[in-house]
């Protein structure tokens, strides 16, 4: 049980760094300074098309900004598991388990 729980969370250590580094790419693509306005153009009904606004600089700052405070919460997450995983890893000398009760909490 023990050896399914640790590849269980080394798995989400995996899978939280990959999407990590997705979001900080996503961020790197998009700096703050070089938005723009998106438009779009919608047919009408008589067959021509009008310019619309997408998204504004404004609600693309916010969701840049969002992205940010997403991708520090999963680094802390990411280290937390990190330091989880390492503590259980304590190994004594001499390849011996350490008693449950002289671990460190």
């Amino acid at each position: 049980m023990a050896t399914k729980n640790k590849l269980f969370i080394v798995d989400e250590i995996e899978f939280l760094e990959e999407q990590a580094l997705q979001l900080r790419m996503y961020i790197e693509a998009h700096p703050l300074d070089g938005l723009q306005d998106r438009i779009s153009y919608k047919e009408t009904k008589n067959g021509g098309v009008i310019p619309m606004v997408v998204a504004t600089v404004e609600s693309q700052r916010k969701d840049i900004t969002q992205a940010l405070k997403d991708y520090a919460q999963m680094l802390e997450v990411i280290n937390k598991l990190r330091e989880s995983e390492d503590a259980k890893n304590q190994v004594a000398r001499g390849g011996h388990d350490i008693p449950h009760r002289m671990q460190k909490s």
